[in-house]
């Protein structure tokens, strides 16, 4: 049972690790991104929680849900990175500057903002779909008969 009731937790760690990642992106369109809200926002896309969970675990979602499936979840999720590249690109030139550097809140600001207000209604449409087939992943998961995953070999 350890097996199962591990992959199961697994994949809702990952759930709540990508709906904070949205919800940190909506806090940096509304201009309140913190240095440590950025630091985790700002990661690689193969470096989140969920990169590295799809990288470790590509094998077994592969083998119990198809690879069809693993690709929809990697392009959806390399999908919602882009999005937040280009958004933390629009951050990052809207912010240059000797005086921004001595201003505490930092924000997208102008056609900045519309431009960055656009990318990130991308990225929720993109996260939304990755949590709807998260879900069905877990339901799916949670359907799978006990001795599947008594015979699944985590390490292999």
């Amino acid at each position: 049972m350890a097996v199962k009731s591990k992959m199961l937790e697994h994949i809702k760690d990952v759930i709540k690790a990508h709906e904070r990642h949205q919800w940190l992106l909506g806090f940096t369109i509304n201009g309140a991104l913190t240095k440590e809200n950025a630091k985790e926002l700002w990661l690689h896309d193969n470096k989140c929680e969920c990169g590295l969970w799809l990288t470790m675990r590509k094998r077994w979602i592969v083998e119990f849900f198809g690879k069809e499936t693993f690709e929809k979840l990697y392009l959806l999720h390399r999908n919602w990175h882009k999005e937040l590249y280009k958004i933390k690109e629009l951050y990052e030139k809207s912010n240059k500057g000797l005086l921004k550097k001595f201003v505490a809140t930092k924000r997208l600001e102008g056609g900045d903002l519309d431009i960055g207000k656009a990318y990130y209604d991308d990225a929720k449409r993109i996260s939304e779909e990755f949590i709807k087939t998260m879900n069905t992943l877990l339901m799916k998961a949670t359907n799978i008969p006990q001795y599947r995953y008594d015979e699944f070999e985590e390490d292999k």
